[in-house]
């Protein structure tokens, strides 16, 4: 590879799409609050986000992923007890969803391109167009946070969840009754909910 290019920002946690070149960095420059920036790899485009406070996603109560089709990122502050959803192309917030969250809270991923899972102390699995919770299991167990190697992961196909404890014990988790949109991005579907 060759690198297209370098920074001089104190970048505390970055996420990239899978489906397309944009990317998400929580970045900090001397004497300034933290921003998370959406960008590409070339800088070409490059959009501050709108945040209720400042967000570190790499602390243990902030996070943020793209959906698998690119065109939406999803993010989750405790301190502001907020889970915010942002238009990938243009840094638009689309809108706020209301989650309770009971204590440090991650964004594990998108079952599809229209459920997100969030993992506090419970999996929380709400539709990112409706703005509506779906579902809410209480866990039994602490599951470690996904940026461990036994962290929560998600099946390519979005029906199987997976994560361990501290001790090392597997957790399985089927998912179903969440399908997806088929034919529409989760940016359509989203617009679709709006203009209803």
């Amino acid at each position: 590879g060759q690198k297209v290019n370098e920074e001089s920002l104190h970048i505390a946690y970055a996420r990239i799409s899978l489906a397309s070149d944009r990317m998400a960095l929580s970045a900090k420059q001397p004497q300034e609050e933290a921003v998370v920036v959406l960008r590409n790899s070339d800088s070409r485009f490059r959009v501050i986000l709108d945040m209720p406070s400042t967000w570190l996603p790499a602390s243990a109560d902030s996070d943020l992923d793209f959906s698998p089709d690119g065109t939406i990122l999803i993010g989750v502050c405790v301190e502001t007890a907020t889970c915010r959803v942002w238009n990938a192309g243009n840094g638009e917030t689309l809108r706020d969803l209301a989650v309770p969250f009971t204590g440090p809270a991650e964004v594990v991923g998108m079952l599809n391109n229209t459920h997100a899972l969030l993992h506090d102390e419970n999996l929380v699995v709400a539709d990112v167009a409706s703005g509506q919770l779906v579902a809410m299991l209480p866990l039994d167990v602490t599951l470690e946070r996904n940026t461990t190697p036994r962290g929560l992961r998600i099946s390519p196909r979005g029906n199987i969840i997976i994560g361990a404890n501290s001790h090392g014990q597997l957790s399985v988790f089927q998912c179903h009754n969440f399908a997806a949109v088929k034919r529409k991005t989760t940016l359509q579907r989203m617009k679709s909910f709006k203009s209803e």
